[in-house]
Parts: C-alpha cells; sequence; structure tokens
C-alpha cells in the first residue's frame, strides 16, 4: 500500500469546522470509494471524512481510519471536547486531535492579460476533452475561444443559451436575471454534484476572489441568500454547502489552483486541467467552466474574442 496517498495530519476545513462547532447531530449521507459525506441535522449543511489529501473547505482529513460499519442513514453524535473532536455511533467512535483548520491560501491577484488568458483555456479545453469527451459541459468549453465556429449540442443549446444569459447579467449586474438564470441550472446534470451546481460553484468562487475592482462583491452578497435558498429547494445538500462555500471565497484545493492558473500570469498552469479531469464524471470540467465564464466577466471579453 502507498502511504504517501494517505493524510499525514490531520485537517479540518475551515467551514466544516464552523458547522461543527454548532451541530451535536448528524448521519452518514453517503459514501464513496474515497470517504463517506455527513449531513448535520440543522440543515444543509453537509461535510465529506476522508484519509486522504484531499483538501476543502467541507472537508475533513483524518489519519486514523474511518470505520466501516459507517454506512448511510447511521446517526452519529458529535462533540468537541478540550481540543478533540468525537464523532460517535454506538460503540464505533472516530476521535482526533492536533488538526489544523485548512483554507485557500490569500488569492493571487488577476493579472493575465485577454491574449494569455485565451491561450490557456484553449489548452485547458483540449485536454479535458481528450480525456472526458463531451461528458457534461466539456463540449462548450471551446465556444470560448472559437468566435462562434463552434456549434453546440442539441442537448445544451438551453443550457448555453442560459449560461450567456448569466454573463449578461453580470455585465448588466440584474440581479432579477441572474436568479432566474441561475435557477434553470441549479441541479440540472447527474450525480452528487450536478454540472449545472459544479457551473455554478466556479463562476461565484472566481467572482468572489478575482473581482480586483471590487465590482461584484455587494453583487454576489445580494444574490447569495436567494441561490442559496433554491439550491437547498432544488439540488442536493452537497452542492448546496459548497455553494455556500463558494460565496465566501472557500473551494477545493484543484478549484483554487484552476482559478489562479487561469487567472495568474505566474501561478502554474501544467496539470491543472489533468487535476480537475481526474474529479468526478465531468465536475471538473464543468467548474472549470464557470471559472472561464467569471474570467471573461472580469477581463471584460465576448464568446470568441481573439
Amino acid at each position: 500500500m502507498n502511504t504517501e496517498l494517505f493524510v499525514k495530519k490531520n485537517r479540518i476545513g475551515s467551514i466544516a469546522y464552523q458547522w461543527l462547532s454548532k451541530n451535536q447531530q448528524a448521519e452518514v449521507f453517503g459514501t464513496t470509494s474515497g470517504g463517506i459525506f455527513i449531513h448535520l441535522l440543522t440543515g444543509y449543511q453537509t461535510i465529506y471524512l476522508t484519509n486522504y489529501p484531499d483538501f476543502g473547505p467541507i472537508n475533513i482529513n483524518l489519519v486514523n481510519p474511518i470505520p466501516k460499519q459507517w454506512e448511510k442513514g447511521k446517526k452519529l453524535e458529535i462533540r468537541f471536547d478540550e481540543g478533540m473532536l468525537f464523532f460517535q455511533n454506538g460503540l464505533n467512535e472516530l476521535s482526533f486531535s492536533e488538526f489544523k483548520i485548512w483554507q485557500n491560501q490569500p488569492s493571487l491577484p488577476l493579472t493575465i492579460t485577454a491574449e494569455e488568458f485565451l491561450i490557456r483555456v484553449k489548452k485547458t479545453s483540449q485536454q479535458l476533452f481528450l480525456i472526458k469527451g463531451d461528458h457534461g459541459f466539456t463540449s462548450l468549453l471551446p465556444k470560448v475561444y472559437s468566435d462562434g465556429a463552434s456549434e453546440v449540442e442539441s442537448s445544451l443549446t438551453q443550457v448555453w443559451q442560459q449560461i450567456q444569459g448569466l454573463k449578461k447579467s453580470l455585465f448588466q449586474k440584474d440581479i432579477h436575471s441572474f436568479l432566474s438564470n441561475a435557477k434553470n441550472l441549479i441541479s440540472y446534470g447527474r450525480g452528487l454534484t450536478p454540472s449545472g451546481d459544479d457551473f455554478l460553484c466556479g463562476l461565484i468562487y472566481c467572482l468572489r476572489r478575482k473581482d480586483r475592482f471590487l465590482q461584484y462583491q455587494q453583487f454576489l452578497d445580494l444574490i447569495q441568500p436567494e441561490i442559496i435558498r433554491m439550491a437547498s429547494e432544488q439540488t442536493t445538500s452537497i452542492s448546496t454547502s459548497l455553494l455556500y462555500g463558494c460565496f465566501l471565497g472557500e473551494a477545493h484545493s484543484r478549484i483554487e489552483n484552476m482559478t489562479d492558473a487561469l487567472t495568474n500570469s505566474e501561478s502554474a498552469f501544467t496539470n491543472q486541467a489533468l487535476r480537475m479531469a481526474g474529479w468526478g464524471s465531468s465536475s471538473g470540467a464543468d467548474t472549470t467552466l464557470g471559472i472561464v465564464i467569471a474570467c471573461q466577466v472580469l477581463l471584460n471579453l465576448s464568446e470568441g474574442t481573439k
């Protein structure tokens, strides 16, 4: 077994820590090959427990193995006691101390030129398409640099129109239009985090982190309650939790690194698309498209700008 793949020190994502300190009960929401999702019983809040170095704001990265008996529906008691965190189900307890709070690094400035941005988007799009094919929103990425020559698949025509509607509403700072288009994207797709949700995560995170002239911060503050309300009613609690984090400027390390790679000329670009491609059926590509559209807005670019 390659022990390099596992966590060496306990870490708790900043949002997971905030939520856990205010909750005493949870249940196992679902299991994956990498860990388990825990749903806190006070709302949509969902956190992810894993033994892998898969860092994010709602993740808990553990050295001790997660009990195999913790299956979907199992109730858990949560408590903090003298610097230790306990999860308990009957005789099966998971406890740890000496943990660090994980959060995104201070945002790198948006320094990329429009020309370099489009070069990086093209390379990213090509790499993602080679690996993911037409899964999710992957096939929409070429529209960013194709100058209108790339046709949209018929199944995604309405999605692309809604994405363009979102972009237009951002340029115009039209809250009503933004929410109307976002409503149709929330829960669009399949899986624990549908494609439309992942797209919105990338869009919102990039706008929150890379808005160098602070044009959209109040806009984001105003749309946040309604987006979270719609998400909590329409989609999974996991997506809702991730969207909440993105509004605070906190997201998975892969999203953080890809956002930096597409907005900062000195940020490492190599392998970022490959890291995103390894994330879910299409989550990495869908989130990347959201980041790209936000960058277009911040750089004041229309689709296909040369």
